[in-house]
């Protein structure tokens, strides 16, 4: 297949939805004579800060003189995001060559077993271990789809170590109601060494109960802030200047150094100057990301359960706190909308909702409803460029677009 071929492949089987287990997983990897044991892990799961933190270690570990493979869900603006060789994307040529390799396994193991089948993201992550073998890349940054336990990353035996970022109520259907079951789904992945930050008794109580050896990430704290300078952490006796301006960045740079901490004790060669020099250089989109048109700042943020809702609002109010605020939204129906809704329209005096692309999207006439009911009135728009550039001729100086990751796929201002 060339890559357009392949990319219509893949986005027609993700149509068909999900189903978690290993099984599958296991028998694709053993048919391809398990790649993925060539290579070592940095095994990451976690509700929020995943992406910042997989972004984090890659920019470190590439400037240490590491040839880093990374692998994220989901892709923001373009597929290949998630095949990621020392921070670029993998060619159209490379990505298009392995789902075809997968494609054409899955084909003959269906000889053998009519009914046998792989979901989007096994076939995506056995392509992933396929192109980080053939990169030959020393360490592969591996981000869990989804969970931990069941997840197809969960295969892997050779982790260096496994991450577990701040964990809070997302996909409660298939995790979990309460914090612990969550964690007990996520903590999964450790197989030995672990790190985390503080958190709550439940789920530092099971996070601990899996781990041969854990470590605690150390308590950040900011030095300076500002919009577009960027801000500067101390850690360890340490400053940090990192481009990323979430105030969760400092708790997911905190996890990210304590990794490279236990890669160092490890055997790992890694400089002081050549980490610093990493953060500074580390870019990870819609994770409170600020575009300036016209003095007007238009923030992406991806936030789409309440927990990072929370966040989104804390560091609204660090740097704008006397800014009238103008929202963009859109959400999935199967998320916490009114969770998420009731931490962020407080602080809005202009709501407008879109729908995303996502077969999952709330319709704008259902969040129209839903903010009514809660009491503030909002209004919907079918497009989400032209809902932006209306913001930019109003008299808000902040205006936010968030609610899911979806959305961003389909703005083209900033492409």
């Amino acid at each position: 297949m060339i890559y357009k071929e392949a990319l219509n492949y893949i986005m027609n089987i993700s149509r068909l939805g999900s189903e978690y287990g290993l099984d599958r997983m296991q028998l694709i990897c053993d048919s391809f004579g398990n790649p993925e044991d060539s290579l070592k892990f940095i095994h990451v799961a976690g509700t929020n800060g995943k992406g910042s933190v997989t972004a984090y270690l890659t920019s470190i570990l590439k400037n240490n003189g590491y040839k880093v493979g990374t692998y994220n869900s989901p892709y923001i603006y373009n597929y290949r995001e998630r095949f990621l060789i020392n921070g670029e994307m993998a060619s159209e040529e490379s990505v298009a060559k392995y789902l075809t390799l997968v494609k054409k396994r899955i084909e003959s193991l269906q000889k053998d077993n009519p009914k046998y089948y792989l979901t989007a993201f096994e076939i995506e992550t056995i392509a992933a271990y396929l192109l980080f073998k053939e990169e030959k890349c020393d360490i592969v940054v591996l981000e869990v789809g989804l969970g931990g336990r069941l997840d197809a990353t969960n295969v892997i035996k050779n982790k260096e170590v496994a991450i577990i970022t701040p964990i809070g109520f997302d996909h409660c259907a298939l995790l979990g109601n309460t914090l612990g079951e969550i964690a007990g789904e996520k903590a999964a992945i450790i197989k030995d060494v672990a790190v985390t930050s503080m958190q709550s008794k439940e789920v530092m109580d099971v996070i601990e109960k899996h781990s041969k050896k854990l470590y605690i990430a150390s308590t950040p704290k900011v030095i300076s802030r500002d919009i577009e300078k960027g801000q500067v952490i101390e850690i360890d006796g340490e400053e940090y200047t990192t481009h990323l301006l979430g105030e969760y960045q400092q708790e997911n740079l905190a996890i990210s150094l304590c990794a490279i901490k236990v890669l160092k004790e490890k055997g790992w060669k890694i400089d002081l100057e050549k980490t610093k020099k990493g953060v500074e250089e580390t870019k990870w989109a819609v994770r409170f990301d600020v575009k300036k048109i016209n003095g007007k700042y238009i923030i992406l943020d991806g936030s789409h359960n309440p927990h990072g809702a929370k966040s989104l609002a804390q560091t609204l109010k660090t740097y704008f706190p006397q800014e009238h605020i103008h929202f963009v939204i859109g959400m999935l129906r199967d998320k916490d909308m009114k969770g998420i809704l009731g931490l962020l329209l407080p602080l809005s005096s202009k709501t407008t909702f879109i729908q995303s692309s996502s077969p999952r999207a709330a319709s704008t006439d259902e969040l129209v409803k839903l903010a009514k009911d809660m009491g503030y009135d909002s209004r919907k728009i079918n497009d989400i460029n032209e809902a932006i550039k209306e913001e930019l001729d109003g008299d808000s100086k902040v205006i936010v677009v968030c609610g899911s990751l979806t959305l961003f796929e389909q703005i083209t201002m900033f492409n």
